[in-house]
C-alpha cells in the first residue's frame, strides 16, 4: 500500500522519518526509540517533567480530532502507573497529519541510582487501522521512556546512537572535553539545562519545529563555547590560577570546530 494511500496509519516519529511501508496490526514488528529525565540536573522545586512523543500518521486526513490509543508495554516497564507518571489523552487534531502524546513523570522518593523504566506502545484502533514502518530510520511504534533522580555523567557525553550505531566520539564530549562534575555543573549553569543534545547530532534537528528540550543551534553552539572559554580566562585573572574540578585537575574546553 502506498504511504498516503487508503486507510490511516500512525506512527513515533519526528518528520524527518523516510519512505515507509504500511503494515496489517498482525504484521507488526516492535521499533523502539528513547527519552531518558534525570531529576537531579532540574531545580529542587521541579517536581513533575513531560515527555513531548512525537506522533505522525499518513493516509487521509480527517475533519475532527482523532484519538491515539497509547499502552503501557507490562514486560519492561517498572514505573508505578499514578506514583511515576500519567499518560495524558492523546488526539491528532483535526485536519492534521501530526501531534504529539504527553507523559508527565513525577519525582518522588522511589527514583534512585538505577533509572525507572517506562515502555508505551502506540496501538491501532478505529481511526487509525494499520502501523507503519520505515525500512531505515526515525519511524517507531515504542517508546522507552528512562528517569532517575542522580547527578551522574549523560550517556549522550562519550557517544551516541545513530541509526542503532553507537558512534564513540561524537557526544558531548566532542565539544565539553573529558566529563567531571563540576564542568558539568558549569555548563548547566550556562545552559540552563542537563540534557543536551550533542552538536554532531543537532543538525538533524534544525528545519523541525518546534526544536526538542535541549537543541542548540550552530550560532548557540558558538556561543556557549565563547562564554565557557570566557569563564575559564577571566576565572584566572580573578583568581591567579585556573579553574580545578573535584579531582583536581584543570578544566578545559576544545575550541568548537567550524563547519
Amino acid at each position: 500500500m502506498p504511504l498516503f494511500d487508503g486507510e490511516p496509519a500512525i506512527f513515533i516519529g519526528d518528520g524527518q522519518s523516510s519512505v515507509g511501508r504500511v503494515l496489517n496490526d498482525q504484521d507488526a514488528f516492535n521499533t523502539i526509540t528513547s527519552f531518558r529525565t534525570n531529576f537531579a540536573f532540574k531545580r529542587d522545586e521541579i517536581i513533575t517533567d513531560t515527555i513531548r512523543i512525537p506522533l505522525r500518521v499518513s493516509g487521509r486526513l480527517s475533519a475532527e480530532d482523532r484519538p491515539v490509543s497509547i499502552s503501557v508495554v507490562a514486560q519492561g516497564t517498572d514505573a508505578v502507573e499514578g506514583r511515576d507518571f500519567q499518560i495524558l489523552p492523546t488526539v491528532i487534531p483535526a485536519n492534521k497529519s501530526a501531534g504529539q502524546a504527553l507523559v508527565v513523570l513525577h519525582r518522588n522518593a522511589s527514583l534512585g541510582e538505577d533509572p525507572k523504566r517506562l515502555l508505551l506502545q502506540v496501538m491501532t484502533n478505529e481511526h487509525f487501522p494499520r502501523y507503519m514502518y520505515a525500512d531505515s530510520i526515525n519511524v517507531y511504534n515504542q517508546v522507552e521512556i528512562f528517569m532517575l533522580d542522580v547527578f551522574r555523567k549523560p550517556d549522550n557525553w562519550d557517544g551516541i546512537y545513530v541509526n542503532g550505531e553507537y558512534r564513540e566520539g561524537s557526544g558531548l564530549g566532542f565539544t565539553f572535553g573529558d566529563y567531571s562534575e563540576t564542568k558539568f555543573r558549569l555548563i548547566i549553569e550556562y545552559t540552563g539545562v542537563a540534557e543536551i543534545i550533542s552538536f554532531i547530532e543537532s543538525p538533524r534537528y534544525n528545519r523541525i519545529d518546534p526544536k526538542p528540550p535541549g537543541y542548540l543551534s550552530s550560532e548557540q553552539w558558538t556561543m556557549l563555547n565563547y562564554r565557557l572559554q570566557l569563564h575559564l580566562v577571566r576565572y584566572r585573572q580573578e583568581n591567579g590560577r585556573p579553574l580545578l574540578d573535584e579531582n583536581g585537575q584543570e578544566i578545559t574546553f576544545p575550541i568548537l570546530p567550524q563547519f
